[in-house]
């Protein structure tokens, strides 16, 4: 069984309108959207490290690489 916290938080009401939309839309809770944008967000940033952790790569090459994984979200 997976381990989860209730939380409470302040979210913009256009940013909040744009979750339930998206929630009722794919027939799912909003803390699921809320979960999955923190999912992104940590894909993200492991990618980011991931480039960080490469020898020797140009700033045009990691342009290239962020803009294919950005084609593929």
């Amino acid at each position: 069984m997976a381990n989860f916290a209730k939380i409470s938080i302040t979210i913009a009401p256009d940013d909040l309108k744009w979750a339930k939309r998206r929630a009722k839309a794919q027939k799912r809770a909003l803390s699921a959207v809320v979960a999955e944008a923190i999912a992104k967000a940590r894909q993200d940033e492991a990618r980011e490290e991931f480039l960080r952790t490469l020898p020797e790569i140009s700033d045009a090459e990691i342009a290239a690489v962020e803009a294919e994984w950005a084609a593929q979200d």
